[in-house]
């Protein structure tokens, strides 16, 4: 509290000395913190994009064959699923899933 204190008398001493208003200087610097978060939020949404892509990129390789039923097995044998087509669901899942975040962070 004393340092916040403190800081708050070197502002307005500071202020007055350059002529400018308080509110001037704490709109200012809200306006570069709200500039800051943006740049940070994009960064971010940059990240996931990319590893969505990484995932696109690597999901698409292996067998397109779908399981039967809409996505689980009977009790064939023939129609268990490979590790290979649960790797691929859990990169869809994983897709879906950053695409979302990306959605949240972009709004």
């Amino acid at each position: 509290a004393n340092e916040i204190d403190r800081l708050q008398r070197q502002l307005r001493i500071l202020s007055e000395l350059k002529g400018v208003s308080i509110s001037d200087v704490q709109a200012g610097l809200a306006a570069a913190c709200e500039a800051e978060a943006h740049g940070e939020l994009r960064a971010i949404a940059g990240k996931l994009q990319a590893r969505v892509d990484g995932l696109e990129l690597g999901g698409t390789g292996g067998s397109s064959r779908k399981f039967a039923n809409g996505g689980g097995f009977d009790d064939d044998d023939k129609n268990i699923p490979t590790q290979n087509q649960f790797n691929e669901e859990a990169a869809a899942r994983a897709r879906t899933n950053l695409q979302l975040r990306i959605g949240e962070l972009e709004e």
